[in-house]
């Protein structure tokens, strides 16, 4: 959506169909099939009118993600992921959680079925609002005490441990470490990661000082050595 498409249905909106009274609107907005009223009414706030617009035959993807990034109510993009087909639509999805306006009802229906690695993206993203971003914050923590060890290692992995300065206080259940130790570590970051990680588990600090990688710089062994859950036969052979 260019910002002139959503400029135009705006004014549409503003000078045109804002003048007619909230039943004539609700009634035009579930029946309309012009195109640029069916834009216009995403930004309607009265309630009766955006639950008619989303019971118009003629709405599409298209609207569900304009109106998703344009509407400004919380209830109407409630209403909006009523609709199962607009609710699964990954840019709709994408538009929603980035609305100041969500709700937190909708932002866990969205999040909790996501694995952790694309609920710690949305922590990092600065285009939705910082209570949308806590608020993913807090379901990262939640679902990585409960999620599979697969889902814990794609989480880790990926973000070369960055991932871990959010999970502090958190613990990394034994397949998990096991996963990680059945790699091989090529990444700087990610044992520097799992140095400042309260909770690296043991075999992890032992299985990275066995790496090359560790081997070769001494600053990464040492501070592998000084973390509290180094083994003592580690710190024996170094």
């Amino acid at each position: 959506d260019s910002d002139a498409d959503s400029a135009n249905a705006l004014a549409h909106f503003e000078v045109v169909l804002s003048k007619v009274n909230p039943d004539e609107r609700a009634k035009l907005a579930s029946t309309t099939a012009t195109p640029i009223e069916l834009y216009a009414f995403c930004f309607d706030k009265e309630p009766s009118v955006i639950r008619a617009l989303w019971t118009n035959i003629n709405v599409t993807h298209a609207h569900a993600r304009f109106a998703a990034f344009n509407h400004r109510t919380a209830a109407g993009l409630d209403l909006i992921a009523q609709r199962n087909e607009f609710l699964k639509d990954p840019h709709t999805q994408r538009r929603l959680v980035r609305n100041p306006m969500i709700s937190e009802t909708l932002l866990r229906r969205i999040l909790v079925p996501k694995r952790l690695l694309d609920i710690y993206k949305l922590t990092l993203d600065r285009e939705a609002s910082e209570r949308t971003r806590a608020s993913a914050r807090g379901y990262l923590r939640n679902k990585f005490a409960t999620t599979d060890a697969e889902d814990r290692m794609e989480l880790i992995w990926k973000t070369e441990g960055r991932a871990l300065a959010s999970l502090s206080g958190l613990s990394i259940d034994s397949k998990t470490a096991a996963l990680i130790c059945g790699r091989q570590i090529m990444s700087v970051m990610l044992v520097q990661s799992f140095t400042r990680f309260a909770a690296t588990p043991p075999s992890v600090i032992s299985h990275f000082l066995k790496q090359a990688l560790v081997k070769r710089q001494v600053h990464l062994r040492n501070a592998l050595l000084k973390h509290p859950n180094c083994p003592s036969d580690a710190k024996r052979a170094f």
